[in-house]
């Protein structure tokens, strides 16, 4: 008896696509103190599998920037977010959406403010635009080192908010748009939902 095939790889397409959506935006970096393995052999090792092959975007390290929301957890002590609101409840319906002023915590995370800090516990308020990931987790290791003995930080991009782009003009959907990932006007057009009639 034939069976098709096709209702099965249309269920693995979609679990691939959702699996590579989960996991695109999360960036992660542990402090470079704990790390076992430097970054010279990371590279060696890796160019004997991909050879001087490059992505785009693989030269820049992401720098945090405003907006963004971090998850900085010790080990052993969990997450560092100062505040113990988890995240943040749908609006009723004719309430606007709470502004990022007033959004210091999503799902666990620390949203860095407008003044480029974080609130964490036991050490306040901290700077952190500016750095890139790694810098951050060196950064705050060394600041829960005065509380901590020996502390191992790791710093995870939750969601990227600072870095945007704008469409506008004749596409089915204008706006200003959150850049997950490195893209082309092409890309950047299609995401938008194409051009209309009159472009």
């Amino acid at each position: 008896m034939f069976i098709s095939t096709k209702p099965k790889l249309i269920f693995l397409t979609i679990a691939i696509v959702s699996l590579f959506h989960a996991f695109s935006n999360a960036l992660a970096a542990q402090s470079t103190e704990d790390a076992v393995t430097d970054e010279n052999t990371k590279e060696e090792i890796r160019s004997q599998y991909i050879k001087a092959k490059s992505f785009p975007g693989e030269e820049e390290n992401y720098v945090v920037g405003f907006g963004d929301i971090l998850s900085i957890n010790i080990y052993g002590e969990g997450n560092m977010a100062a505040t113990a609101t988890p995240q943040f409840l749908a609006p009723l319906e004719g309430q606007a959406a709470p502004g990022p002023e007033h959004q210091s915590a999503t799902a666990g995370g620390v949203s860095v403010r407008m003044d480029g800090h974080v609130s964490l516990l036991h050490i306040g308020d901290v700077k952190v635009v500016g750095m890139t990931l790694p810098q951050c987790a060196d950064y705050l290791k060394k600041l829960y080192s005065t509380v901590y003995s020996d502390p191992m930080v790791t710093v995870v991009l939750l969601q990227s908010n600072s870095r945007r782009y704008t469409i506008m003009g004749e596409v089915r959907t204008p706006g200003v748009v959150n850049l997950e990932f490195p893209l082309t006007v092409v890309q950047a057009i299609a995401r938008s939902g194409g051009f209309t009639e009159w472009a």
